[in-house]
């Protein structure tokens, strides 16, 4: 059991500056808002998994101890983590609360703890607190360009924001089913919206160009006119960003789903992993292009460089 693992046990397996942010608990009385809480979770771990020196567990393996009875200790050890994050998210109006502590696992000690009383248009910085402050924590030393990166707010429109969180939620949904085929017109229909509601939504455009690049490359829409939605989408999102990590991921599944293009993926893949050798989804995401390119042994390679950060990942480990 987790009680009988000893204190020292987990700091002589894993890295310190290992984390997994587990799913914040929603305490919003419309409960119609859960998306608003798991979108403020998935933005903050994305944020931590780009930090270079950190290595984050990806969403797709902390969903399951959402509502686990099972104790710090037993979940860090599960995860092969050294410190863990828990949060909570309450919305009310154009108010939110979120609060956050940090928890050493190996000693079940909380490193750092905070509450946030704020309007909602102050979410972006909340955000960029919370990913410094814990950063700082973790003993993390923050380049120049990932300050910069924290501090930048992706919009100024917080519908458009909105729309994006009603995007991840889908996304997640529908993750693993058929639903990922069959939801992406919704999907498109939601992030059209949201960067007509603002022009100047690099991330969203990126998202929107990965979409397209999808619905080409599924077979729903293998049109001319399909491809090049997508290329004016991805254009849009890198003249806005050219050097968003988050806007190149995308940029790499353009490049795999409506080129073909595994070079371009290659690279847009590859310049994520420069800056966060670490990053789960760029890992995953070259290792794909590779299973296309028949690279067996760096296929290999780069699978287990994700299994080291994040062991318990299914997609990865199947």
């Amino acid at each position: 059991t987790a009680e009988k693992i000893p204190p020292t046990a987990v700091s002589k397996a894993v890295d310190s500056k290992s984390i997994a942010v587990l799913p914040f608990t929603n305490l919003s009385e419309d409960k119609d808002t859960a998306y608003f809480a798991d979108g403020v979770h998935e933005d903050l771990l994305t944020q931590l998994a780009l930090l270079g020196e950190l290595k984050v567990v990806s969403r797709t393996s902390v969903t399951q101890y959402r509502n686990s009875a099972k104790n710090v200790r037993q979940i860090a050890a599960e995860l092969g983590v050294g410190s863990l994050l828990e949060g909570s998210v309450r919305r009310a109006g154009n108010q939110v609360r979120i609060t956050a502590q940090l928890i050493d696992a190996r000693s079940d000690n909380h490193l750092w703890a905070k509450s946030y009383d704020r309007e909602l248009k102050d979410i972006f910085a909340i955000q960029s607190e919370l990913a410094t402050e814990i950063a700082l924590a973790l003993k993390v030393s923050l380049a120049p360009q990932e300050q910069t990166r924290l501090a930048k707010k992706p919009t100024e429109n917080l519908e458009a924001y909105d729309l994006l969180l009603r995007h991840q939620e889908l996304v997640n949904r529908s993750a693993g089913s058929v639903r990922t085929v069959s939801t992406v017109k919704d999907r498109i229909a939601l992030l059209s919206k949201a960067v007509e509601l603002d022009p100047k939504f690099s991330l969203a455009w990126a998202r929107l160009a990965a979409e397209h690049a999808r619905a080409y490359g599924y077979g729903i829409d293998k049109t001319p006119t399909r491809q090049s939605q997508a290329r004016q989408a991805m254009d849009r999102g890198l003249a806005l960003a050219p050097d968003d990590l988050q806007v190149k991921i995308e940029e790499g599944i353009y490049y795999h789903y409506a080129l073909n293009d595994h070079a371009g993926a290659a690279k847009a893949y590859g310049d994520v992993l420069k800056i966060a050798p670490h990053n789960v989804e760029a890992l995953l995401g070259l290792a794909d292009v590779h299973l296309r390119q028949m690279r067996w042994a760096e296929r290999v390679a780069l699978l287990e460089r994700a299994l080291a950060v994040d062991g318990r990942n299914p997609s990865t480990l199947i």
